[in-house]
Formats: structure tokens, sequence, C-alpha cells
């Protein structure tokens, strides 16, 4: 199994990628896996060096592989990247640069997907649009006004978009052998924790020592996305510096703390039936594909 996993000569490198689906669980699975004794796991869990767009990526290749060097002697080199799952380009970077690289991919129903990336991104002070419903109609015209320029990944502005898998899953399983790639569907009626992490020791052949999924980034809200984003952005123009003055820093992370109390209120049934139809045969082609069903997501 060692010769699956060959290490550089020179340097270590990456040989193991998380790359997504966003609100899927990854940070719970970077994390347990990051606990291993055999998996290095870089303080930079999102180094994103190869999705385009994606405004705080790590150089490719330095510094990027330069945060892996304190991993030399794990078996196990771990990008925890989610945007390399929507990226069109990552898939093929990676299995260009990185060809015996495992891949780990993690999804749960689509619409649920989608608003869960709604409630962190206003919870984060990314997304002003004061309702998942204004968001998903302002998508169209964000497509292309947010593709070089956006506060934030321009592909978790698409909430509706980047819950279509099929095609960016399809990515990695013709670039890369099936043993390679591992596609976990978080919510399937049978899915526990502890049968994910037997899959993932199986996967990885390695023995992982916990029997539950750590549980991170649940779910928040805001009570007003608006003064979230202004928070976050500091009331400046974008492109502008801060505008200092004393006790600014302070006033904002209470403001931001008083506004984080609010609860996420539940899905609307008519958006979450109109993303389902949106995504139906999406998901019939993703089920043809992994031979698999998929009927709880309809």
């Amino acid at each position: 199994m060692e010769a699956a996993f060959p290490m550089s000569t020179a340097h270590a490198q990456p040989n193991l990628f998380i790359v997504g689906a966003a609100k899927c669980g990854t940070t719970s699975v970077a994390v347990l896996l990051g606990a291993q004794a055999d998996v290095f796991l870089p303080p930079v869990k999102e180094p994103s060096p190869f999705a385009e767009g994606y405004p705080e990526r790590t150089r490719f290749p330095e510094p990027y592989e330069s945060l892996y060097a304190p991993g030399a002697g794990r078996r196990h080199r771990l990008d925890a990247s989610t945007p390399h799952l929507s990226s069109p380009t990552a898939a093929e970077t990676i299995r260009r640069h990185y060809p015996h690289a495992r891949i780990i991919i993690l999804l749960r129903a689509p619409h649920r997907r989608a608003y869960s990336l709604y409630n962190w991104m206003t919870r984060e002070g990314y997304e002003p649009m004061p309702t998942f419903e204004a968001a998903l109609a302002a998508e169209p015209a964000r497509r292309d006004a947010y593709r070089d320029t956006s506060p934030q990944y321009s592909w978790n502005y698409r909430y509706r978009e980047s819950g279509l898998y099929h095609a960016q899953v399809k990515r990695y399983l013709d670039l890369f052998p099936a043993a390679q790639v591992r596609v976990i569907i978080l919510d399937a009626p049978a899915t526990t924790d502890a049968g994910i992490i037997a899959g993932l020791a199986e996967f990885l052949d390695i023995p992982i020592a916990a029997s539950a999924l750590p549980r991170l980034n649940e779910a928040s809200g805001v009570r007003s996305a608006r003064l979230q984003f202004l928070l976050r952005h500091q009331f400046q123009a974008p492109g502008s510096a801060p505008r200092p003055w004393p006790g600014k820093g302070r006033l904002i992370r209470l403001l931001q703390r008083w506004n984080e109390h609010a609860s996420v209120p539940p899905l609307r049934a008519d958006t979450a039936a109109a993303l389902k139809a949106f995504y139906r045969e999406d998901i019939l082609a993703l089920a043809r594909t992994l031979n698999t069903r998929l009927d709880h997501w309809l």
C-alpha cells in the first residue's frame, strides 16, 4: 500500500485532498483526520491554490508546498480546500501535479447545502442579501459580475449552481483511478459516524482512533445580513483603506457578537420544492454515475 503514496525526495507534498463540497461536513472530517498520527493537516486548512478566483488562495508551488514540509514523516498530507470541487480546473491541475493523490468528496442534499452555505455567508459577513430567496434571485446577475472580483469566492455566491454535483464529481472520477476517489453521501439513510470513520480508515489504510465525527461549523444565523456585511467591511468602500478611529475594532466585534445571536429560520417549503425540482435531473445523473440511490434527496 505504501507504494501508492510516493514521497518526494526533495520535500513533502500533499497527497490527500478533501475537495468538498462546502458545508457538507468537510471541516469535521478534516479535523478528525488531522488528529490521527498518520495524517498531517497544515495550519492553513484551505490553501485552495488551484481554485481560480479564490481571494485568499496560497500561491503554487511556493509557499503552498512549504506548508507540508513539517509533514514529511506522515503517510498522508492533507489539503482540505473545498473550492477545489466547484472550480472547473482544479481537478485537472491536482491530477497533473499529484497523480497519486487520494481524493475525498463529501455530499449532502443540494437544496439543504445551498441554504447552509447562504447562512454561513451571512454569518461571516460576505452576503448582504436579507433572505435566501433574494440571494437566489440575484444569482444570475452575480454569475458574471462576481467572476473576477467579489467579496468572497465567486462560486460561494452561486448557491443554486454550485449544488449541481454531477459534473463536479465526474471531473475527479474521470481523471483519477476509482481506487483513489472516495465519495461519501453524508446524509444517506444508512450513513452513521461509525460507518464514515470505518470507510475512511479502510480508504487510507490507517487506524482512526475515534467513534464520532466532531461537530463543527454548525448552523447559526444573524439578525441582519446587511449589518454583518457592513461590519465585515468596516463601513468602507470596496478597495479603500479602513477608516481608523479609536476603539473601532472592539466596537465592531461587540456588534458582530450581538448580531449573531439569532437562530436560523427553517428553509421555506416552496423554496425547497423549487430547488429539488431544479436539481432532479442532476441528482439522477449522479446516482447513475455513482451506482447508488439518492432518492432521499428528491
